[in-house]
């Protein structure tokens, strides 16, 4: 834990706030150093304790938990989402594309776990893939929200309501991209993929 402290903190005095990838196999204490250090996120989070949870809510630390792991590794336990939502923890959502123990791309296959396996509703499981992703990158004054001011990053999707989104699982539901306002990709729904005419 030491040895951590101090790489921490040495990034810190060049400007670089942490990320810790934190208490996924144990309880290693991750989650409270990362909140000691101010980091920007914990992740993983599948055996955090409940003096970790009360540590992250203290600080403002954003949890990230990739249920895409420990899915495909069998691991059996996934992050206590609820316990972190219900203790005032910001808890975001994503993939942890890795050969090794998430190879997976699918972020809405998340937001199904989210809510499947993590116990959280459909509003908090698009938030912790919207807003509360941008925030554990320290971005939600730019992205992760339609509001004035934000760069209008957009997609639009197929869906007719916000709880298809986790509903229809392992598809991709995005019709069109919009990059700083500018379309970037358009398809129409069961066709492929072309750049906006």
């Amino acid at each position: 834990m030491e040895q951590c402290r101090t790489i921490l903190a040495a990034g810190i005095q060049h400007d670089l706030r942490p990320k810790l990838h934190a208490d996924q196999l144990s309880d290693g204490g991750g989650a409270a150093l990362g909140a000691e250090m101010g980091a920007v996120s914990a992740d993983h989070l599948d055996f955090v304790s409940d003096t970790g949870i009360a540590a992250l809510a203290r600080a403002g630390v954003t949890a990230v938990l990739l249920p895409g792991a420990a899915f495909f590794l069998g691991a059996g336990r996934s992050a206590p989402a609820r316990k972190l939502l219900d203790s005032g923890v910001h808890v975001a959502l994503s993939t942890d594309l890795n050969p090794g123990s998430s190879p997976t791309e699918n972020l809405w296959l998340m937001a199904t776990m989210g809510c499947c396996t993590l116990r959280m509703t459909v509003a908090e499981a698009i938030r912790a893939v919207t807003c509360e992703a941008a925030r554990a990158l320290a971005r939600e004054g730019e992205v992760g929200s339609l509001e004035i001011g934000k760069k209008a990053d957009i997609l639009i999707l197929e869906n007719r309501s916000h709880a298809e989104i986790p509903y229809h699982y392992g598809v991709n539901p995005v019709t069109r991209v919009f990059k700083s306002g500018k379309c970037v990709s358009s398809k129409e729904p069961n066709s492929k993929e072309q750049p906006c005419g």
